[in-house]
């Protein structure tokens, strides 16, 4: 393995190990103690009526807390078998200004990924390629349960383990665009297409509110969802969710600030610019 082959595994671990679910303070003393009063309930002498219910009461009191602390023990079990590591093997998490950087300079690398894709090259462009994306929180094909992942900063910014996105590139006669689910955890693209249209066969580019039926790894359901989209006659259309207006109280957080109005305005005026101009035929 060389070293970039090594810098990009250990950016990769330490990725993984800001996202990996922390585990709460472990109840100890509720295990002991309920236990303590399970065993002195097995002796008739000290009196069964009386310690039984008070075992029972303890117990019931403290599930929430041992339930949260399996549950997520699990979970993080499960993720180090999924990625064949040991808790020695995880190193310390980044900061968040630090996985801030590592998703920027992964959708540097998408870009490359799209324009090799599309069969593009930077001096074919009039402008430099925008990148709409959006938060993946909900059950999607191709990724585990165990990977989709949300985590609140101390700033109340959340942070994603998996995106949806779409990378747009300008030509002078077409649109061409390059859409895929990004796992951030594994640096891995699924359900990806590459697409290009004339300028002409573009019936809109928009972006609006729409009612939805996402099913999140916890079970709830996104009702409402912030799309972008671009319409061609065919129906074959390029969407991505860029956000939506339940994820305040689905994860007590915020949204990280972005560029996306500027970048469908730009979007727009090329549309506009180019819709009456001849072109040629896409070969």
């Amino acid at each position: 393995m060389n070293s970039q082959s090594e810098n990009q595994e250990q950016i990769r671990n330490q990725i993984k190990s800001y996202f990996f679910p922390e585990l709460p303070d472990k109840p100890i003393a509720q295990w002991i103690f309920a236990a303590v009063l399970w065993i002195l309930a097995l002796f008739p002498f000290l009196g069964w009526f009386l310690i039984t219910p008070i075992a029972s009461w303890f117990t019931n009191r403290e599930d929430g807390a041992i339930k949260k602390y399996s549950k997520k023990s699990k979970w993080r079990k499960q993720l180090l078998e999924n990625y064949k590591m040991t808790e020695e093997e995880l190193p310390p998490p980044p900061t968040a200004k630090e996985i801030d950087d590592f998703l920027r300079q992964d959708f540097n690398q998408i870009i490359q990924r799209a324009l090799q894709k599309l069969d593009l090259v930077d001096s074919q462009l009039v402008r430099s390629p925008l990148v709409i994306y959006g938060p993946l929180f909900w059950k999607t094909y191709g990724i585990s349960d165990d990977e989709i992942i949300v985590k609140t900063g101390d700033d109340r910014i959340l942070r994603f383990s998996c995106y949806q996105l779409v990378v747009v590139c300008l030509s002078e006669d077409r649109i061409a665009a390059y859409s895929c689910d990004y796992n951030f955890l594994r640096g891995s693209f699924l359900n990806d297409k590459a697409t290009e249209y004339l300028y002409q066969d573009i019936v809109s580019i928009e972006t609006e509110e729409i009612s939805t039926n996402y099913t999140l790894r916890s079970g709830q359901v996104m009702r409402r969802a912030q799309i972008f989209r671009l319409t061609v006659p065919s129906g074959n259309n390029i969407q991505v969710v860029v956000g939506s207006p339940e994820i305040k109280d689905l994860f007590d957080g915020k949204l990280k600030e972005n560029n996306h109005e500027e970048s469908v305005k730009a979007i727009r005026e090329m549309l506009r610019s180019k819709k009456t101009q001849p072109v040629n035929k896409i070969p």
